[in-house]
């Protein structure tokens, strides 16, 4: 939110996910055929997200994204780009190696059923995902949702009270102190009225 760009691109896009649009695409993400990729459909020398902090975690995702993650759940079968590739290597937590062949453009894992490393590798390339009985929810650093009021006991309030009306009474009495004394100091004559 809030970045300027000078010039995007008129993207056409079939398929995939536009993850950031204003009249086309500037930020369009494909997955499908064992291919991934993600396009700015803007020059970065020509905009000002660099300049954001938002920016390196655009670029840490994307790298995550594209390269299939390096985290994985356990019981989780992931679903792994080939590219030009059509054998790799899973060397799996407890040493043992299975040959996986790529089918429609991606290697397809068994079921991740251990903790521990995975190495996925290729002639060109290599992965590494981490399985571990922690789960995602437990490392987020998002808040916790509010709790609901009505299973929630509830909680003491402080009552809201206006000073106004108080600091109103304290003055009112100090003006009248001030005029009690103010009267004191007059003579008698004064006083009275002139009466004597």
């Amino acid at each position: 939110r809030g970045v300027r760009i000078a010039t995007a691109l008129a993207l056409r896009t079939q398929g995939g996910i536009a993850l950031a649009e204003s009249d086309v695409p500037v930020v369009w993400a494909y997955e499908g055929r064992g291919v991934r990729a993600l396009v700015l459909a803007f020059d970065l020398a020509q905009s000002d997200l660099p300049l954001h902090p938002a920016f390196p975690v655009l670029v840490a995702n994307a790298i995550d994204w594209l390269g299939g993650g390096s985290q994985a759940r356990l019981g989780e079968a992931p679903l792994v780009p080939a590219g030009i590739w059509k054998q790799a290597i899973l060397r799996r937590p407890d040493g043992g190696a299975v040959t996986i062949e790529a089918r429609d453009g991606a290697f397809a894992l068994p079921v991740l059923d251990r903790i521990g490393d995975y190495h996925l590798r290729t002639e060109g390339w290599e992965r590494r995902w981490v399985v571990s009985t922690v789960e995602a929810h437990e490392s987020s650093l998002d808040p916790d949702p509010p709790a609901s009021t009505s299973a929630a006991p509830s909680v003491p309030q402080m009552a809201q009270i206006s000073l106004v009306p108080w600091l109103l009474g304290a003055a009112a009495l100090l003006l009248a102190g001030e005029w009690w004394l103010w009267a004191r100091t007059l003579p008698v004559r004064q006083r009275d009225g002139g009466a004597r």
